[in-house]
């Protein structure tokens, strides 16, 4: 059977314990007080005629209690009520209806917030919109709804949705993961929907040429039908079940099995549960089976032109009712193919004609589907456009107040940075004095660029990359205050103090360039101490001079690694080099020279460390290709290793 008569158990599947209530004590119910009590038992009402096969009863039950749920204001009962009336617009291949009835139903869940149900009313509405066609539109709301499922953890919500996910496979041609996704569903064994996985899985392995492994799943799905339609009197899918195991035969040019099949389909619909449209399948397929056996010279199409025609008829009567397009073309090319065959070349040409009408339409709703699907979303793209520009509006003086705050507060911070450096006493009084000039140079400039950053963040109203900013800065200045009051610090806070510095760096080149910064493996970052701030100044040149000047992405990698009696620590960057960044900055007068200054005093910091005998070293080593372009700058400092708690 074509794809798109694939059972979905959303639409079909009635829970087994409505089926063994009584009815007569449920419609006692009825006459009890309390308009809720009644509306759900309307719908269980609803839901158990529906299942017996009583359509007019089912839909009665159904329409009363959406009235009632209305009147009262009771959205889970008008849910409910759609989804009864649902059922009963897909007994009678209303496509459209359903549709209608499911976008409502959905929107009535999302608004209650009631994940379950939201997944359930997806998944309902996905195979609506895969009957009728609109494959693109099913696929995004299966796959919405699995979001869904997943984020909610619910075993047997997981479960429907590994079913409605083999669909997707299975309409997207990728059969195997289909059999493989419905194979995980096989756990309700004596339920509807064991027996229809059962069946999903031999028509799958039909579409992979598997005959042997799709006939023993159909029949395991057909016996273990007709255990449940004698234990409960559940006899809705087993005309669907033997038409698509007739299918399978069929496919397999097994012509007797596949009619006896579709025969008891047939006698199914006329003697225990009306099915039009499986009766029409019914007609159809064995139109075409007789098709084929008279080209395989079996029969006589003559003896059986007018029942032929007959069947294809009534076949074409259901299916346009149920704008069932792609069985309408199969039908009407048998049509004509019958006709051709017997001479009635008038009646062929009709049928032809015909053929062509309803696969212009098929086109064409396809192609109006997609525009306006376009439509919608160009639309609802526009108002969020129009909601984030109101919301920047309305937040933009709350934000400058919050930003000039902070700014307030960090020139607060910064005041009080300086103060405490200049209060601190280190026993080396060099290195005491190095250390404040060094600070003194770098830090004002530093804030005055990041405060820069922040005003032109506010100005263009971004107000997340404003608050990331502010945030980063403002740990980077308390990582300074902190590490200010010692001579010695640990590894582990220089690097912290790097990482944020390269941060709010890499923020403010607009993410221009990467870096990485690595600890080798073993060595003990906690107790192992060095000099603050004699790593960032290395740093800042290469971004500044290397980085700065380079027109593509670049990148700095920063390395510590243990070498005898030394912390050895490279900073490497792949930027324009010594040379041509000096070139850059003569041809450029305004461009900041004082930053150099940083790094002298830097090297005569260094040159001053020593412990226990062992002095530091510094390393610039230019970079070259095999061209001798230079391709970067490596800076290697070597420090003595200093322990300590």
């Amino acid at each position: 059977m074509v794809r798109k008569l694939q059972f979905t158990v959303f639409f079909v599947c009635i829970l087994s314990r409505c089926l063994s209530q009584n009815i007569d004590s449920l419609e006692s119910l009825l006459n009890r007080p309390g308009d809720t009590v009644k509306i759900i038992t309307l719908n269980n009402l609803s839901n158990i005629y529906f299942a017996k096969g009583n359509y007019a009863k089912s839909d009665s039950f159904a329409t009363k209690a959406k009235a009632i749920a209305e009147q009262i204001n009771y959205p889970l009962g008008i849910y409910n009520a759609y989804i009864n009336l649902n059922s009963i617009a897909w007994s009678k291949d209303q496509i459209t209806l359903r549709i209608d009835l499911l976008t409502k139903a959905l929107k009535i869940v999302e608004d209650l917030k009631r994940p379950d149900l939201i997944i359930e009313s997806k998944f309902r509405l996905a195979t609506a919109y895969r009957d009728y066609g609109f494959k693109a539109k099913s696929r995004k709301l299966v796959l919405e709804a699995y979001t869904v499922a997943v984020k909610l953890n619910d075993k047997k919500i997981l479960r429907t949705t590994l079913r409605n996910m083999a669909m997707r496979y299975a309409d997207d041609g990728d059969y195997a993961q289909a059999v493989k996704y419905y194979s995980q569903t096989l756990t309700d064994e004596g339920t509807q929907n064991f027996a229809v996985a059962n069946s999903n899985i031999a028509l799958n392995y039909a579409r992979l040429n598997k005959f042997d492994s799709a006939i023993y799943f159909h029949e395991k799905a057909i016996k273990a039908y007709e255990k449940l339609y004698k234990e409960s009197g559940t006899s809705l899918n087993m005309a669907y079940l033997l038409t698509m195991e007739g299918e399978t035969y069929s496919k397999f040019n097994d012509y007797e099995h596949a009619l006896a099949c579709f025969n008891r389909a047939i006698k199914w619909h006329k003697e225990v549960h009306p099915n039009p449209r499986t009766y029409a399948y019914g007609l159809l397929n064995i139109s075409e089976i007789m098709l084929k056996k008279e080209k395989g010279h079996e029969v006589n199409l003559q003896a059986y032109q007018r029942q032929i025609l007959d069947n294809l008829e009534q076949a074409i009567k259901i299916f346009k009712t149920g704008e069932r397009y792609p069985n309408l073309l199969r039908s009407y090319a048998a049509a004509r193919e019958v006709n051709m065959l017997t001479g009635n070349y008038k009646a062929a040409n009709e049928y032809a004609g015909l053929y062509i009408v309803i696969k212009d339409t098929i086109t064409n709703r396809e192609q109006r589907a997609k525009v306006k699907e376009l439509n919608i979303q160009y639309q609802a793209q526009e108002q969020e456009q129009k909601i984030a520009q109101l919301q920047k509006e309305k937040s933009a003086n709350t934000l400058l107040i919050a930003l000039l705050s902070g700014l307030l507060v960090i020139s607060v911070l910064s005041v009080f940075l300086f103060v405490s450096r200049q209060r601190l006493h280190y026993k080396n009084e060099k290195r005491q004095l190095e250390l404040t000039a060094l600070r003194s140079q770098m830090n004002p400039h530093f804030i005055f660029n990041c405060l820069n950053s922040i005003s032109r963040y506010v100005v263009k109203s971004q107000v997340t990359e404003a608050t990331n900013y502010l945030t980063s800065f403002a740990k980077l200045m308390r990582c300074i205050l902190d590490n200010s009051k010692h001579s010695m610090m640990a590894l582990q806070e220089e690097i912290k103090t790097i990482s944020l510095y390269l941060e709010l760096e890499a923020m403010r080149f607009h993410n221009r360039f990467s870096y990485t910064v690595h600890v080798e493996e073993g060595l003990d970052a906690a107790h192992i101490k060095i000099p603050p701030m004699v790593i960032q100044p290395f740093i800042e040149n290469a971004i500044w001079h290397g980085l700065h000047h380079k027109p593509e992405h670049g990148r700095v990698d920063i390395n510590f690694s243990i070498r005898d009696k030394f912390l050895v620590c490279t900073i490497e960057d792949d930027g324009v080099g010594r040379r041509k960044a000096l070139e850059f900055e003569k041809a450029n007068a305004s461009f900041n020279k004082g930053k150099s200054y940083g790094i002298q005093i830097t090297k005569e910091r260094l040159n001053s460390l020593s412990w226990k005998g062992l002095k530091t070293s510094l390393k610039i080593i230019d970079l070259f290709d095999t061209g001798n372009n230079p391709v970067g700058t490596k800076v290697e400092i070597a420090i003595p290793v200093v322990t300590g708690e």
